[in-house]
């Protein structure tokens, strides 16, 4: 039996308060209340664990700007060019958008197009 259902109970059959239940089963209050609500409209599926992302991520990059980063870096690629992020940065702010240099690395290694390179040893390997 989850905590939930714990909780759930203590109000319904036991007929404790939102604060009694609450301290008993060190929670806050403001739990009990949306959980117990949860399942008065919802129900036996408010037992069952929420997504805990996000519905929306609004500072995401546009799919558009993915793929046309991602156009880029295949046409360079073909005419024998630098494909790296501040090429593909320096043409696309000549089309009026402008992606930051690691935006454009994050996607370029998301679409697995690039694998990483050792950087420089980290002094505690000296």
């Amino acid at each position: 039996m989850s905590k939930q259902e714990v909780l759930i109970l203590a109000v319904t059959v036991q007929g404790l308060s939102y604060r009694e239940a609450a301290r008993i089963h060190g929670v806050s209050k403001s739990l009990v209340h949306k959980l117990h609500q949860r399942w008065l409209t919802e129900g036996e599926a408010a037992f069952t664990p929420r997504s805990r992302a996000p519905r929306s991520r609004p500072s995401r990059t546009p799919d558009a700007v993915r793929d046309r980063i991602l156009q880029l870096r295949v046409q360079l690629i073909a005419d024998g060019l630098d494909a790296g992020a501040d090429t593909i940065g320096a043409l696309h702010a000549a089309e009026q958008v402008t992606v930051s240099r690691s935006t454009i690395w994050r996607i370029l290694r998301a679409a697995d197009v690039i694998t990483a390179q050792p950087q420089k040893r980290p002094r505690s390997s000296w």
